[in-house]
């Protein structure tokens, strides 16, 4: 099946640009890494939110990745000693994945995946945590909403999903900046489209300690 004939919702909420780092590994290490210093030090506290968030959390032993792109997470999933599922709707991004998978020798596989039909690439229950790092926030209201859901019905028991919020002055700054194609949410926004998935939320952490428009959002699902 080639990318075209997999639709993913709402493309008029990304432009054109942004449509293309979904699937190029070479723009999207263009438009993310940044300089190597500051790349380094965002990952850092990418991983230390990430902590925040599965502090506490003893039950998980596998987690979906998704969308996995390099394969950015999967050092901090061996650390954990996580089986891992990495997912991805683009082809050279799984196989850029693939390589740094097999490198790693992480236990799962890699597979190539819409998000927004995750439930026809996993069995119900099959991982405890699904995890979805800097996706949602390309999306309108209803469709992440519909992620939610669909996530939720897969996941054994967790969701771990990033927002962007405009309740911090960075985020008020980058929501005038960026437009209306990454969009940006309140705390009680993001508590009400969670409550529309019959998701109870567990922790909102933020990216960094301040400076930051972005936010992990870990909950539970009400199996």
């Amino acid at each position: 099946m080639s990318e075209q004939t997999i639709n993913i919702p709402s493309k008029t909420t990304r432009n054109d640009n942004e449509s293309t780092l979904f699937f190029t590994p070479g723009e999207y290490l263009k438009n993310r890494k940044g300089k190597f210093i500051l790349g380094f030090f965002r990952r850092r506290l990418e991983m230390r939110a990430i902590d925040k968030c599965l502090k506490g959390l003893d039950d998980i032993d596998s987690v979906c990745d998704i969308p996995c792109g390099l394969g950015t997470l999967f050092p901090y999933w061996y650390k954990k000693g996580y089986r891992v599922i990495a997912a991805d709707i683009s082809d050279p991004m799984i196989e850029a994945a693939d390589k740094k998978f097999k490198h790693l020798n992480l236990e799962g596989r890699v597979i190539r995946c819409n998000a927004f039909a995750i439930e026809d690439f996993l069995q119900e229950n099959e991982v405890d945590l699904i995890a979805s790092i800097r996706f949602f926030y390309y999306f309108k209201k209803d469709e992440r909403i519909e992620l939610l859901k669909t996530m939720a019905e897969v996941s054994r028991k967790y969701l771990l999903v990033q927002y962007k919020t405009w309740e911090t002055r960075k985020g008020r700054l980058n929501q005038k900046i960026v437009g209306s194609y990454k969009q940006f949410c309140s705390i009680e926004e993001i508590l009400e489209e969670l409550k529309a998935a019959r998701l109870d939320c567990i922790k909102i952490s933020p990216t960094a300690p301040s400076g930051t428009d972005r936010v992990f959002v870990m909950a539970r699902n009400r199996k």
